[in-house]
Parts: C-alpha cells; structure tokens; sequence
C-alpha cells in the first residue's frame, strides 16, 4: 500500500498553521480543496480571503507490510532482552522500557489502595492520563462507596490523556514489610486477577512491571516464581484473548534480575517454548492461592533468601509507589 505525505499552509491576517496529510493521494487532494473552499466561503463575509499554499513537495513513503503482529510493540518505547512462550503459544517478553509509553491494548498501574497519584510507575501513568485520568480513578473508588482497592485485587479504567493503551489495570501489590511471608499468594492472586481482566476487556497484549519488587520491597525471585506460577495455571485453563504479555522496567538491574530468573526454567533448544515445571499444589487448593506448599515448597525458599530485604526499606516512604 503505496502513501503520501503532504501539507496545507493557511495564512491571513490573524496569523498562519499547517496542516499535514498523510494517506492515498487522491484522499489528499480532496481532502485540501474542501479545506479551501471552506475558509473562502466562511471568511468572504468578512471580506478577508486566506491565501491557500499547497506544499509541491509530495514525497511517497511505502508502508512495508507486517507478517508479525506484534511487530509495532518493539518499535517504540521498548527494548526487549528476553522472551519465550508457552505451550498454548502466548509470547512472554522481558525487556527494558518506560510502561506509560507502552502501546500495548492493557497496562498495569501498580497502584495504591485509594487509585490516588504518586511517584514511580504510578506518577508516569498519572502524568500521561492527564487531569481526566485522574478523575476516572476518583470516581473508580467512588462507584466503590469510597471503599478502598485491597491488596490483591485488581480493577480498571480507561485509558485517557496521552496514554497509547486501551485500558489501565490497577493492581495494588503486597509491601514485605506488613504482609513479610503472604506476599507470594497475595501476588498470584493480583496477577491472576490481572490477567482475567484482561481477557474480560478482550486485550490481546499485555504490559506490566514487576509489582511489588520496588519500594514495596518484595524480592524479584518471589514476583517472578508467582507469575511462573500464573503461566502454568493459564497454559492449564486457556481459553482467553490474551497473545503477548510483556513484563519490563526502567531499571536496568531489575530487566537482568527478571531475565535471570526466568531464564531458569526455560531451554532455548526448545524453540522458545516454556518448559516451566509441572505445578505442585497445596492439599486444599483454592483458586486464589499458588501452586506451592506452604513449607519446603518453591516459594519458601525465596522468603529466606529475602529475608534480608525490608531491612532495606524501612526508611522509605510507602507514599512512592514505584512497583
């Protein structure tokens, strides 16, 4: 599909603007003469005809064709270091970028209780909505009878503003320093929720940071054995529209930290796909809680190994929600 760019100079007495064009060229051509004759008709009453210059320069720009639908994620405001996919063909990608760019059709706010702006991932998300962004989140909260988002728990909005995604998914994640050994099912429960909107909202791509891991001080390991967690239980129950999930920061460390530990349960000589283990569930199963027993299970570990961690937070302020 051959286009062309071209543009429209308006001047009179009041000043001038440009208007540009971008399409087949005969659309253009029609588009300026309507453009035309509209401002001779409004202004001939005034006596005060604009002089119309149409730019001689029209350069024709071939749009090479996508054989890859996910080609546009990887242009803009990403750079992926990882990806793999799971059984029933949903592409996961690590990478580094800013998640307020993302053009994704859903992003994850990691989000504070009342859906109030703040510092982090929030305050860029905030930034990009704009004023009516804002609002909506009030009046989320508000439809709520001003009852507060619990952690775990997940809920959306549209996307406003400059936003370039379809719809923001608030997740307000666990803090290590208060929830200490529930953080793990309180994450599986939020991603899951996550994901189930966004299948509810028919988004087809994904991106969200690693909730949590920032000044909420969850280790990376926990988020990441959760969402491992999340991947086996979808690949069990698939029947939804989601196709590609990307997981990012804007944190250099925290994109290789991610990638280390999901490198560790998938084989590049597999052709990308995962080879996550089967997963082991508690006695009682319940939908809200992860596949991993309670004690000397997988997700133990990582607790003892972070066990370290809060101490690393105690003098921050929870009012910067970054993760």
């Amino acid at each position: 599909m051959r286009e062309f760019e071209d543009s429209v100079v308006i001047t009179s007495d009041s000043g001038s603007c440009t208007l540009k064009f971008q399409g087949p060229s005969q659309k253009i051509y029609e588009a300026k003469h309507q453009i035309a004759m509209k401002f001779l008709l409004t202004n001939s009453e005034h006596q005060t005809i604009p002089e119309v210059v149409v730019s001689s320069r029209v350069q024709p720009r071939v749009q090479e064709p996508s054989h890859n639908p996910h080609r546009n994620m990887h242009q803009h405001n990403y750079q992926e270091k990882y990806s793999f996919s799971t059984r029933n063909g949903i592409q996961i990608s690590i990478g580094f970028g800013n998640i307020a760019m993302q053009d994704t059709d859903a992003i994850v706010n990691a989000a504070n209780e009342w859906l109030e702006n703040g510092a982090g991932v929030t305050g860029a998300i905030f930034k990009q909505g704009g004023f009516e962004f804002d609002r909506a989140c009030r009046q989320t909260i508000e439809k709520r009878y001003n009852c507060r988002v619990q952690t775990g728990e997940a809920v959306t909005t549209g996307a406003t503003g400059n936003l370039k995604c379809k719809v923001v998914i608030h997740l307000v994640g666990p803090q290590w320093t208060i929830h200490g050994h529930n953080c793990g099912s309180l994450l599986f429960k939020g991603i899951k929720s996550v994901l189930r909107l966004a299948d509810q909202t028919h988004s087809k791509t994904l991106a969200l940071p690693p909730v949590s891991t920032g000044i909420y001080g969850v280790p990376i390991t926990v988020f990441v054995e959760q969402f491992k967690a999340c991947l086996r239980d979808l690949e069990q129950k698939r029947d939804g529209t989601l196709e590609h999930i990307r997981i990012l920061s804007i944190d250099k460390q925290t994109v290789q930290r991610l990638v280390d530990g999901f490198k560790g349960n998938t084989a590049s000589g597999n052709g990308g796909r995962s080879t996550l283990p089967p997963p082991r569930y508690p006695s009682s199963p319940t939908s809200d809680s992860p596949p991993y027993t309670s004690s000397g299970g997988a997700s133990s570990q990582f607790y003892n190994q972070g066990s370290t961690a809060p101490a690393q937070h105690h003098q921050r302020s929870y009012n910067n929600h970054r993760y």
